[in-house]
């Protein structure tokens, strides 16, 4: 069995099975529905032994329209003449990423793990399909690693988890890296859960 799980962060997204979300910044606030989401990646694991088994990574152009923030940018290193130049399209990315979910949740509800996957992947996803007017159905249960990481490891956000997990301080914030990280965390979460149980 998978779950699909999405590492976000504005300007940078992942897609994992069994995955991840890693995108919170320090203080950031909640997004508006004026933002937009400019990178996208996934990342398809084993929900057994949360390991990838399928990635895939995609930039998203700025639609001209969405919020642009100075923050964000500085925090994954893309600008808007580097996306209009390399990203897909709104609808390209619906494909690719629609393609995934189809192949891995035919037949059920998508499941996310991730960092914030409730209050912000969700919401993106929902809101970027719905642009081309398709329903995406998602189960009840997600992993959260911010929450994962704020009871067992008494952190805040995704920086001080994976820094405990054992990766190193991260420059900027790319969604393939995060979505690893996340998962990781998770991973290892378990099996120190495991070891004592």
């Amino acid at each position: 069995m998978s779950m699909l799980g999405w590492s976000i962060f504005f300007g940078i997204w992942a897609i994992a099975i069994v995955g991840l979300i890693a995108a919170m910044a320090k203080g950031r606030r909640p997004r508006t529905e004026e933002e937009q989401r400019l990178d996208d990646e996934e990342q398809i694991e084993d929900a057994s032994t949360l390991k990838p088994i399928e990635e895939l990574y995609v930039e998203i152009k700025w639609d001209g329209e969405s919020g642009w923030q100075a923050g964000a940018q500085k925090a994954h290193g893309m600008t808007k003449e580097y996306l209009e130049e390399n990203g897909m399209t709104n609808e390209e990315a619906v494909m690719a990423i629609g393609s995934l979910i189809s192949k891995h949740f035919a037949d059920g509800k998508i499941c996310l793990l991730g960092h914030n996957v409730v209050t912000f992947d969700i919401w993106f996803l929902k809101r970027l399909f719905r642009k081309f007017d398709i329903e995406l159905k998602f189960g009840a249960r997600h992993i959260d690693t911010n929450s994962v990481g704020f009871v067992n490891w008494e952190t805040f956000n995704s920086d001080d988890l994976f820094e405990l997990v054992g990766f190193d301080q991260r420059g900027k914030h790319n969604a393939l890296d995060d979505a690893r990280m996340a998962l990781e965390a998770a991973r290892q979460t378990r099996v120190i859960f495991k070891s004592v149980f």
